[in-house]
Formats: C-alpha cells, sequence, structure tokens
C-alpha cells in the first residue's frame, strides 16, 4: 500500500523505518504498516492517480537543467532547516560573528576573578 509521510519526528515510527524517507514523500509499505501510520496520522493513503503523477515528476527531474537542480537543492535545505525547526535541534555551526568574538574576548580581559582569599571590591 502507498502512503505519503505528513510529519516524521523519529527515524523509526510505531516499528515502520522512515530513515529513508521525508515528509512528503511517498512510498510502500506492507498494508499493516500503513494502517499503523495512517492511524497515528504520521502518513496519509496515496491514491492510484497520485503514483503515477510522482513517477512522472521523477522522469522530469532526470532531464532537469541546472537551475532546476540548484532549486532542488535549495529545498531540500530549506526542508532540512524545517524539519529541524520542528525537533528544535539545529546543527552546530563552526563560524560566529566577529562581534560575539570581540564582545566575549572583551567580557574575559574585564572579568574579576574572585577566589576565596581575595576580599571582593
Amino acid at each position: 500500500m502507498w502512503v505519503r509521510l505528513t510529519r516524521r519526528l523519529a527515524t523509526y515510527i510505531d516499528g515502520v523505518n522512515l530513515s529513508a524517507h521525508r515528509v512528503g514523500d511517498a512510498f510502500e509499505v506492507t498494508r499493516h504498516e500503513a494502517e499503523l501510520l495512517i492511524a497515528e496520522e504520521w502518513a496519509v493513503p496515496v491514491a492510484q492517480g497520485a503514483r503515477s503523477l510522482d513517477t512522472r515528476a521523477a522522469a522530469r527531474v532526470s532531464r532537469a537543467t541546472p537551475d532546476d537542480r540548484r532549486r532542488v537543492r535549495i529545498a531540500r535545505r530549506l526542508r532540512d532547516v524545517g524539519e529541524q525547526i520542528q525537533r528544535r535541534s539545529f546543527q552546530p555551526h563552526d563560524h560566529r560573528r566577529a562581534e560575539d568574538q570581540i564582545r566575549d574576548q572583551w567580557h574575559d580581559e574585564h572579568a574579576t576573578i574572585l577566589n576565596e582569599n581575595t576580599p571582593a571590591p
């Protein structure tokens, strides 16, 4: 049975492996798995005609121009960020704004270190 994933909060939901699928993907699962996903509102059933549209869309992507491929990459990145927002887990960034680095450096230079033997100012 074919289903379209409406939301995904984990790679395994109700015992169904969703690691290869993203929100919006249509894929085939067993009837039991489909019933579980649909009952928990993780997916919706896909009609017979809708699957053929997916096949035609896949054929169009294979003939895509570089601009089309760029749009697909951007759409995937936006979808990844949307999923991170839903999970509230963002990937760490190695770069920081220069203002933040300067502020932290100034703070460290002007910080007063208190020891138990040092009288407070």
